[in-house]
């Protein structure tokens, strides 16, 4: 079945300079030779200095550019760091002070830290330069212009050539055996390219319990078209496989991570080490789940992406197909009641024509970087994307 509407041209690749690039694994017994190694490295820009070891030889002056791109960087350059740790931040020199201290207490010391500060103008870079002043790990801050988490975690991710990439979103704090215990349980299990850890909950500071639905398990993709059941805050993602997939898709500025994760859970099992290392702090005013209404517009806009671009099989065809219809009829219902009948058209012209599409590209075999969208498909993405502000998820997912 054709679609009778025009098509229109959408791109969503990320850039090509800020894929992440592949790296080669350095195997376990130089990074121990190398960490007998003792140096001191300078890190920090302007008053804003301190001392770093760096655990591994190497050392470098640090500077501010004057483009504004990068900012102070504290980085061995002896040895490649087994894992890096990309924290973005916009506006929360409180809490990334918080977030940096517990990377800096990991018993696991094979890891660099980058902090990609992505348009604050409190002067969270600085208190990111002051939490690492004393660390012992390879550090940098990377400053950018506010272009929203999805680019500033590919900048971070660009920045060290790891092996291994591991995500903390600002809010929220890792326990000190978050890595090792994380990096030991991919070393017995090789064929694991991603893998994810248990997590507890704090709504204002109160424990708050996970719904059902958000169990964690190893096949997600059909229950993560419903919500996003992957936490970056959890994960430990292998770079080849993160390249592969271009990172996070930067014309989403929410929902980024349920974009991303639907891609890779579709061919790829996401590990579970069945411990809680991980906390996850919500009910902050700054919570991007409270920031705007009606997050499904942006899963929509996901599925969307995948049905037009990606070869689906029957069953998680039919899966995808399902869940977009029933969220565009939501939003479709919720727009009529906002007076908006034009957009509920939109909607319900999607919930039409999803099915069309995915069956024409299972045919096609093929997926495209820059995918056709009929008409109704493209009205229904949402307009404030562009607008949205930079927060990270909280528990809600």
């Amino acid at each position: 079945m054709e679609a009778n509407a025009a098509r229109a041209e959408v791109k969503t690749a990320p850039e090509e300079a800020n894929k992440a690039r592949g790296g080669a694994h350095k195997a376990r017994v130089e990074a121990e030779r190398a960490r007998t190694q003792a140096s001191t490295v300078r890190g920090g820009a302007g008053d804003a200095r301190g001392e770093v070891n760096d655990g591994r030889g190497g050392a470098e002056n640090v500077h501010e550019k004057a483009d504004g791109a990068r900012g102070s960087c504290g980085e061995a350059t002896a040895a490649v760091p087994e894992v890096a740790v990309v924290i973005p931040v916009r506006d929360r020199a409180c809490m990334v002070r918080e977030a940096i201290a517990s990377v800096v207490a990991q018993t696991h010391r094979d890891h660099a830290v980058v902090v990609v500060d992505d348009g604050s103008s409190d002067g969270s870079a600085a208190a990111a330069r002051q939490a690492l002043a004393q660390a012992r790990v390879p550090w940098q801050v990377v400053r950018q212009p506010a272009r929203g988490v999805a680019t500033a975690r590919n900048a971070g991710a660009a920045a060290v050539d790891s092996a291994w990439i591991a995500f903390l979103d600002s809010d929220d704090l890792w326990l000190a055996r978050k890595l090792d215990r994380q990096m030991a349980w991919l070393a017995a299990r090789p064929a694991y390219r991603i893998a994810q850890t248990g997590e507890r909950w704090l709504e204002r500071g109160r424990h708050r319990n996970p719904r059902a639905w958000h169990r964690k398990e190893e096949r997600v993709f059909r229950r993560g078209l419903e919500r996003c059941l992957v936490s970056p805050s959890a994960v430990v993602i292998r770079r080849d496989l993160f390249a592969d997939a271009g990172g996070f898709d930067e014309s989403f500025t929410l929902c980024e991570d349920y974009e991303l994760w639907l891609r890779l859970t579709l061919h790829e099992p996401v590990g579970l080490v069945p411990e809680t290392l991980v906390v996850k702090r919500g009910g902050h005013a700054d919570q991007l789940s409270r920031s705007t209404w009606g997050l499904d517009r942006f899963r929509v806009a996901a599925l969307a992406k995948l049905l037009a671009t990606t070869p689906l099989g029957g069953e998680d065809r039919e899966a995808a197909v399902t869940t977009i219809r029933r969220k565009c009829e939501v939003l479709a219902g919720g727009a009529l009641r906002r007076g908006r009948p034009e957009e509920a058209r939109r909607y319900r012209a999607l919930a039409a024509t999803a099915g069309c599409l995915a069956e024409e590209l299972a045919v096609a075999g093929s997926a495209c970087h820059s995918y056709p969208l009929h008409s109704g498909m493209a009205g229904c993405l949402p307009q404030e994307r562009a607008a949205a502000p930079h927060l990270e998820p909280g528990p809600q997912g």
